[in-house]
């Protein structure tokens, strides 16, 4: 466990959300419910600003039911103070480090980027997807 403890919200919400579209770890930590509408959430990235969709897709909305989660942001601290992008990112590789497993929540980034490459997505659906 790190010295800020256990994520209330834990990493499966984290690694959903980063294999996820649209969603790179500063994304994620700012993610609440204040964000989704009809099953989708609306979000301004943090990398460029651009306003994307993110569905929010029937495993996910188990995790969030499952909670607990932060009010104005999904994932929180032991605390339940929002985490920075930093903290979650050393949580989240602490925790695959944990697991055996060594990755990291921009690690799940690529796989996924990886997936859609090997599904023959194109470059401008990729580029939809991650930015």
């Amino acid at each position: 466990m790190s010295s800020i403890g256990r994520p209330v919200c834990d990493n499966e919400f984290g690694s959903m959300c980063c294999s996820t579209p649209a969603c790179a770890r500063g994304d994620a930590v700012r993610l609440g419910r204040q964000h989704v509408r009809q099953g989708v959430a609306t979000l301004a990235t943090e990398k460029t600003g651009t306003v994307v969709p993110l569905p929010i897709l029937p495993v996910l909305q188990q995790t969030l039911g499952a909670g607990p989660c932060g009010d104005l942001t999904f994932i929180v601290g032991a605390k339940r103070r929002p985490l920075t992008k930093e903290s979650f990112g050393n949580e989240f590789r602490e925790a695959c480090r944990a697991t055996g497993i060594n990755k990291s929540a921009h690690g799940l980034r690529k796989i996924a980027a990886i997936r859609c490459a090997e599904n023959e997505a194109t470059v401008p659906q990729m580029n939809a997807i991650f930015g």
